[in-house]
């Protein structure tokens, strides 16, 4: 478990400071009106969709270790709240993400959420560390 907490204490902050945000920002669906097949799939090479799908299933992966993680550290945990209060964060940001309808406006929004969440499981893996060293 130990290995694993480090593990999402790099991988957290990886995502906080170096996230490859620029894949996202040069997708434009309106790109693609008027093309037949064989011109959007050379569209969805050039404008990297691929990528970003590798990219969404690495998220999607790394979620669900994520929560599996926290499922084990409820047993490890001597307080047990931080770990729940975590869990229910992380299940009710699911939801909200779910039931958001419309993006963000503003790219500084969207950083300011992932830095936010990004400090938040941060804090939670380093007080896990903290809890399996000491």
């Amino acid at each position: 478990m130990l290995f694993w907490t480090v593990v999402f204490i790099i991988g957290n902050l990886y995502w906080i400071f170096l996230a490859p945000t620029k894949l996202f920002d040069n997708f434009d669906a309106k790109v693609f009106d008027g093309l037949d097949k064989e011109q959007i799939k050379e569209k969805l090479l050039e404008t990297g969709l691929i990528k970003m799908g590798y990219i969404a299933i690495l998220l999607l992966v790394w979620n669900i270790a994520e929560f599996i993680y926290k499922i084990c550290a409820l047993r490890v945990d001597p307080l047990i709240y931080p770990t729940v209060v975590v869990l229910l964060y992380e299940i009710l940001m699911f939801l909200f993400v779910c039931k958001r309808k419309e993006k963000y406006k503003h790219k500084t929004v969207s950083r300011i959420f992932r830095l936010f969440n990004g400090l938040i499981f941060i804090v939670y893996f380093s007080y896990m560390f903290y809890v399996l060293v000491f």
